[in-house]
């Protein structure tokens, strides 16, 4: 999951419009509120996930897999593995 979770910062990052820099994902412990992301940018997160990993996220389910960096990565390792192991 480390790769998967690298791939999430750099999402993250790219979506924050040049707000959120590595240094400070990871000193807020991967928190994007507390990272200083608004709802827009995280908008932008949803969409570059879709994007990055060919996955789809449903804002109309439950979205507190949104919180982090560590939830969202295994988020989107879960939507990545076959339909007969979830």
């Amino acid at each position: 999951m480390p790769e998967i979770s690298a791939r999430v910062e750099a999402v993250i990052i790219a979506a924050s419009e040049g707000k959120v820099s590595e240094e400070k994902l990871r000193a807020t412990e991967g928190d994007l509120i507390k990272a200083g992301l608004d709802s827009l940018q995280i908008l932008g997160v949803i969409m570059g996930l879709e994007s990055e990993f060919g996955i789809i996220v449903d804002v109309n389910e439950d979205a507190s897999f949104l919180a982090n960096v560590t939830t969202i990565a295994a988020f989107v390792e879960a939507q990545l593995q076959p339909e007969t192991t979830r």
